[in-house]
Parts: C-alpha cells; sequence; structure tokens
C-alpha cells in the first residue's frame, strides 16, 4: 500500500511515518475472494495467483475479470459491485 498511498498523496514529508506497519503474521485465514484483471499489467497473472493462494489459504477463485486491469472496481463497476452483493449478501438482510 506504501507506493499507492505516497503516489496519491497520503503521506508527506512533514508526517512521514503516518501509515501503520503492515500487519503480517502468516497466511490470512478468512475466505478471501481474489479478482484478477485481465489486461493488469501490474501484476501478471501467474505470479498474483501464486502470491494469493501463498497469502490465503482459504481462497474463492482467482476469478478474471475482461476488459480490466489493476483497478477492476473502477474499469468494471459493473462486475465488481454485483460481485460484491453476491458475496455479501448475507449483511444486506
Amino acid at each position: 500500500m506504501g507506493f499507492y498511498e505516497g503516489a496519491l498523496g497520503f503521506m508527506s514529508a512533514d508526517r512521514p511515518n503516518d501509515v501503520e506497519a503492515p500487519m503480517i503474521d502468516g497466511p490470512a485465514e478468512i475466505e478471501t475472494l481474489v479478482l484478477y484483471g485481465e489486461d493488469d499489467h501490474l501484476h501478471r497473472a501467474a505470479d498474483y495467483t501464486l502470491r494469493m493462494e501463498i497469502g490465503c489459504t482459504n481462497i474463492v477463485g482467482p476469478f478474471t475479470i475482461p476488459r480490466s486491469g489493476h483497478f477492476v472496481q473502477f474499469e468494471r463497476a459493473d462486475i465488481f459491485n454485483r460481485t460484491l452483493q453476491v458475496w455479501c449478501r448475507d449483511l444486506l438482510g
């Protein structure tokens, strides 16, 4: 996240330590939905999915989203939002 925080201006030279250190305590055991944009040029599909399998022991997916790059939630909001509605159905009452 540090890249995004710096690139988007969340950090400043006046307050360089505003961001908490990442909490890394082994793989996440919670069920984790993995979406991947087929045109993502920041992460290669093979590397990304392998890292997700290592970092999350209970993954659902990965699902590749067509005609989308790194920011699936913006580029294919139609698919992303519908997926969240289904994924969080029990929370929506």
